[in-house]
This record gives C-alpha cells, structure tokens and sequence, in this order.
C-alpha cells in the first residue's frame, strides 16, 4: 500500500509498537497476580491469602474479559470488519456519547480502574510485592499508550494497515486475545472450546433463542417466591449466554448450567406448576444447547470417567473445586460436614 511507505505508516507503527509493549508488561504482572490467587484459593498459602483471593479474584478474571471486548472492538472498529465501524457508531449515539473516541477512552478506564483497585486492595491488607507496583506502573502506562492510540486519525489506520503491522510484530506477550490478521480484516482467532458441531450462523441463532428463553425465566423467577439462590443460578446462566459470542464459554456456561440443574427439586417444591416447569425447561434448552459443543463434552466426559476409590476421596477432589467463588459458603460448608461424616 502506497502510504504504508509515508509518515501515516511509521506513526502508527510507533503507536501500535508502544500499545503492545506497555501491554505485555501488564499481562506478564496480571498473570503473577492470578497465580497467586489460584494458589491462595486452593489453600496453597495461608488464611489471609484465601480471604483476599476470594474477594479479589472475580475482578483479576473479569479484567481479562473487560479488556479483551474493549481489544476485540477497538481493532475492529478500526478494520471496520463485517461493517462493525457503522454498528458502533450507531451505539455511540444511541448512549449520548461525543463519538467513537469517547466510547473507547471509557471502555480502557474502566478496565483499568477495576485492576488498580484489586491492586490497591492487596497493598491494603499488607501483601508488598514488587510486581504489585510494577503493575501499577504498567497500568499507568498502557493507559497514556492506549490514549494515544486511540487518538490517532482512523483514515491512518484504516485499509489494512493495522493487520500489516500485526504482522510485522512478533509474538511477544501475554494477553487474552489472540488475532489473525489478514489482508483486509482483523478478527479474533476463535479458540477449540469455542467450536460448535452445527455451524456458526446455526449456533449464534440458537444461543439468541436460549438467551430469550433464560431472560424471560429470569424475569418470571424475579417476581416469585423463589429462593434467591436459585434466582442467582439462573442469572449466572444468563450472564453468560448474553455475553459476545466470540466470549463465551461453553465451559463456564456448562458448570452454571449444573449448579443450577442442582435446584430442580426445590424448583418443583417451591414454584408453581406452570413456572416450575418453565424453569426446568429452560434448563432442558440449555443441556441441549451445551451438547453441541464438543469442549463441554470433552469436560463432562472427563468428569464421569474421574476414578475414585470411595466416597471420602471424592468429597476430597470436590472441597478443592468448591473454593471457587462461584460456590456459596453453604455448600463448602456442607462439604466439610460430609467429610467429617465419611
């Protein structure tokens, strides 16, 4: 391309260069920080540690999410990949927002606000490790880079140039996202647990269908009697279905799916006949949708063949996965009863 030998070119190389350098240092800190809270979680360290872990750990995962859709839209916008550019704009609008600029700026700070506050609570229950300052640095750094960035003029950016210097850069960091650039497009690389047996257009079409049937159920559920554990389980189906496509997990889904396949019995007992079947439905809808991916079959297959000797060995393996935050308290609580019992 004729200007990739000009000014425009060498301008947006420095930019991209500087962007993916202050983010590699980023995700290099990130990672130490959700190893440590991996550990912590599985008792690997000591009780303070678990206690910060547990509150922490939710937002250390959910900046990984928040900063790869903000990635994901912001090179595409640029590439204007599937006509994303007039979409977006449609939304800037639609929120009251200046334009696509000010979309962007709010979509880095926010990222970058919920890790420096994990940051800044570790540091507040006595945690001091240099990585936890380096990070604060990096974060401030890949703030000024993604500024500028993002403040670059778009018709300098734009026409494949960015998928060019993609490829220009090499591998170098440790990030969330992968991307294929090509000559053209810049579009996320779709990770193996992501695949489906039915067709991308097949599979989208049936998660919005799923997402419609969860949320009215959510609604209906929200308005009951029902027990508010049993309302959080559905939510967290629907939170995750009602995420991007590119983002879901069919994993994740799958195991919220099950904790909430746990309260059929007391949906039966508590609701009424009409929604408890809605609810046991959706839930059925939601069983099928997982089967089409062969990730989740692949893990569900893997749980049922897990060899364990008797029961006191399997409440064993399960207390460990029961740290994760997504388990109530009451349900480690039990575990530890039934071991005692076994």
């Amino acid at each position: 391309m004729a200007e990739a030998q000009g000014v425009p070119f060498n301008d947006a190389e420095r930019k991209l260069r500087r962007f993916l350098e202050a983010q590699s240092l980023v995700f290099e800190q990130h990672q130490r920080l959700t190893d440590w809270c991996k550990d912590s979680l599985e008792g690997n360290n000591n009780q303070a540690s678990y206690d910060v872990a547990k509150r922490i750990f939710k937002d250390v995962v959910a900046f990984e999410r928040a900063f790869e859709e903000f990635e994901v839209e912001f090179w595409n916008y640029i590439e204007d990949v599937d006509d994303g550019r007039d979409r977006l704009d449609q939304r800037v609008i639609a929120l009251g927002l200046a334009d696509h600029k000010e979309y962007f700026f709010s979509k880095i700070e926010a990222c970058i606000a919920r890790l420096s506050d994990v940051v800044t609570e570790v540091h507040a229950n006595g945690f001091e490790w240099q990585f936890l300052d380096e990070l604060e640095d990096s974060l401030e750094a890949l703030f000024d880079v993604s500024e500028d960035l993002i403040e670059a003029d778009i018709k300098n950016l734009g026409g494949g140039l960015i998928a060019e210097l993609l490829e220009k850069v090499p591998s170098q960091r440790l990030a969330p996202i992968e991307v294929v650039a090509t000559s053209n497009s810049l579009r996320r690389r779709q990770h193996v647990n992501f695949a489906s047996r039915i067709g991308d257009s097949n599979i989208r079409q049936a998660a919005t269908t799923l997402r419609e049937v969860l949320s009215d159920t959510y609604n209906e559920l929200q308005i009951s009697n029902c027990d508010p554990r049993i309302i959080k389980a559905i939510g967290k189906c629907l939170e995750e279905v009602g995420q991007e496509f590119e983002l879901f997990s069919p994993i994740t889904f799958g195991i919220y799916v099950g904790i909430a396949n746990g309260f059929k019995e007391a949906v039966s007992e508590e609701l009424s006949a009409f929604l408890g079947r809605q609810v046991i439905s959706s839930l059925m809808q939601c069983d099928i949708f997982l089967r089409n991916f062969p990730a989740w079959s692949a893990y569900s297959e893997e749980e049922q063949k897990a060899e364990v000797a008797d029961s006191a060995e399997l409440l064993a393996k399960f207390q460990t996965t029961s740290n994760d935050p997504v388990f109530e308290e009451d349900i480690r609580e039990a575990l530890t009863d039934l071991a005692v019992d076994a």
